[in-house]
């Protein structure tokens, strides 16, 4: 069995394409290979998913739906605590960061979306 490539398209803030680029060019310069920044996306991605994230929960590659969005499956955390509080507003702010929407926060780390509202507020 073959495993497909997947295409991913995204936007990037000017600013972080352009650390991106100088990172590959770094990697470049260094190793002496090809290094693009797919290679780069690509890279981060395998050690985002392979560990937890701040607020416990665990995603992995088969969490991901063909039209690119992610299930809800993620192992939660245990229960509500403010250290728990505290790493989900960090995850919920990292997150919105990068484009996601409220609804799509909260799914993916398993909370209500008034609580996303909440830890954004501050």
């Amino acid at each position: 069995m073959t495993n497909k490539a997947a295409m991913l398209t995204l936007r990037l803030e000017p600013a972080l394409k352009t650390a991106l680029d100088d990172k590959a060019r770094q990697r470049r310069m260094a190793t002496g290979g090809n290094v693009t920044l797919a290679d780069l996306v690509r890279e981060a991605l395998g050690q985002y998913l392979a560990e937890p994230s701040p607020s416990g929960a665990i995603l992995k590659p088969e969490d991901w739906q063909d039209d690119g969005t992610w299930t809800n499956t993620a192992t939660p955390a245990p229960a509500d605590t403010e250290p728990r509080y505290k790493a989900i507003r960090a995850d919920a702010v990292r997150l919105k960061a990068e484009g996601m929407t409220q609804r799509e926060i909260a799914k993916l780390l398993g909370v209500s979306q008034p609580t996303v509202f909440k830890a954004l507020k501050g």
